[in-house]
This record gives structure tokens, sequence and C-alpha cells, in this order.
């Protein structure tokens, strides 16, 4: 006989990805349901990258971390954002070495 799930139960674990920034919370009040942890984990990943993404095309300092809890408000992933750094010039632009990278 198979299990069915009664009215507003959840099938699978949601995940909440509150986002910390300069001592502030943001918080993820609704979170996404994702079959295990590894699923989370994952979009952790993404929402990181789009965070370091976003802010490079905005020019904006980034300092934050991602932290991913389940439905009883345990850190499950953490994720800390640090600013981009350029370490080499694909040209060869003032400040450059032969090498492509910069010169210190």
């Amino acid at each position: 006989m198979l299990a069915t799930a009664n009215f507003g139960e959840h099938l699978m674990p949601r995940y909440f990805f509150n986002v910390v920034q300069a001592g502030h919370v943001y918080r993820d009040d609704i979170g996404q349901e994702f079959a295990n942890e590894s699923a989370a984990l994952e979009e952790a990943r993404l929402v990181t990258g789009e965070l370091v993404r976003d802010a490079a095309f905005a020019s904006r300092s980034l300092d934050h971390v991602v932290e991913v809890s389940d439905t009883h408000g345990n850190v499950v992933i953490t994720f800390r954002c640090f600013e981009p750094k350029v370490v080499a010039i694909p040209t060869h632009e003032s400040g450059a070495g032969d090498d492509g990278h910069l010169d210190e």
C-alpha cells in the first residue's frame, strides 16, 4: 500500500537561504524544497555565484555569508563570498609582465 501525504505535509525537506552582510541577516522566509542536502548544496553554489556576479557587475564590494538552514533553524551549509580579485590580465597592458600576471 502506498503512503500518501496529508494536506500541508511536505514530502521533501525545505531549506532556507539566508544572507548575512555587515552583521545584518536577510532571512529567507519561504525556502525551497530539495530531495536532500546535496541538492540544497548545489542551489547554495548557484546563489553564491549570483551574488559574486552581481557585485562584480555593479562594482560593489562583497563580503557576504550564505547560510542554508533546515526547517528547525539548524545551519547545514555555510558559504563565504569574498570580493573577486584580479590575479591575471589576458592582454599586455601597462603593469603586466610578459607572463600576463600583475607586477608587484
